[in-house]
């Protein structure tokens, strides 16, 4: 997930391609990853690919144990908690809107 200088998709080509994009090289592609996350698409790659990305750099059981904490704290906490207030607040507004409307 964090390519070194130089990196082309001529090296990527071993892996399986989905994460090319959503990595943490940047700034935009680290919040294009997040929002991927968030929407819960194909998370379980993005987590494998941080793994074996550190692995090398900070050691199998350490890359496991912060790559697996931190992506499941964020599916956690902007997945499953904060999607769903902002959906609540979607639905009450409509509400009272819809109540508003009937006359």
């Amino acid at each position: 997930m964090t390519y070194a200088e130089g990196w082309t998709l001529a090296d990527a080509a071993g892996g399986d391609g989905v994460n090319l994009v959503l990595n943490f090289n940047d700034y935009m592609n680290g919040c294009q990853t997040l929002i991927a996350m968030m929407i819960t698409n194909n998370w379980n790659d993005i987590v494998d690919e941080f793994q074996e990305s550190v692995e090398d750099e900070w050691g199998e059981p350490l890359a496991q144990f912060v790559g697996r904490f931190y992506f499941s704290l964020f599916f956690f906490l902007v997945a499953m908690i904060v999607m769903n207030i902002i959906t609540s607040f979607v639905v009450e507004i409509y509400d009272a809107l819809s109540d508003e409307v009937d006359l």
